[in-house]
């Protein structure tokens, strides 16, 4: 059984990785953001909004735990925040490999900026305080197996360097 799962801070594309690698090598997506959405059949915002954001990381580590117990090969591709909660690091670590998508802080504010309405840390932080979240995370991040510095790369790229170092 093999678990590839990408971690990183909110738009190091995650998500689009995964997707380009599980159409690539043919193996499962798994998206935990998405499958919480798909639970309460609500976007993370509202989530945030209606519970919370201490519920929606127990949320995370629901998923997590029946990542852990399948069977199946799959990527995964996690929340910015899934890694920082309780042992989530730990637990990913054990579940299979972890990859970080590294980029800049000043880089990945850009995207946020574009993408702000989907982003419940984005609407709630201004620029100084996700760049002090964002040093916090990738010191945990920096426990990931390995570590992609994705800075003018392309997801085929990237994806290309995943599939060099990992089997699947």
């Amino acid at each position: 059984m093999n678990k590839i799962i990408l971690i990183g801070f909110m738009s190091s594309g995650k998500t689009s990785v995964a997707r380009t690698l599980s159409i690539k090598k043919n193996i499962i997506h798994m998206d935990t953001d998405l499958a919480i959405e798909k639970r309460f059949n609500l976007k993370i915002g509202e989530i945030f909004d209606k519970y919370g954001e201490s519920f929606f990381r127990e949320q995370e580590s629901i998923v997590l735990k029946k990542i852990d117990n399948s069977n199946l090969n799959m990527i995964i591709s996690t929340g910015g925040g899934t890694p920082i909660h309780t042992s989530n690091m730990q637990k990913l670590n054990k579940i299979g490999k972890t990859i970080y998508l590294e980029n800049s802080f000043e880089f990945l504010y850009k995207i946020l900026k574009r993408d702000k309405e989907s982003r419940p840390l984005f609407k709630m932080h201004n620029k100084n305080e996700l760049s002090k979240i964002y040093n916090e995370r990738v010191k945990i991040y920096s426990n990931a197996h390995f570590k992609i510095n994705c800075r003018k790369k392309s997801l085929s790229d990237i994806s290309e360097e995943i599939s060099n170092f990992i089997s699947f």
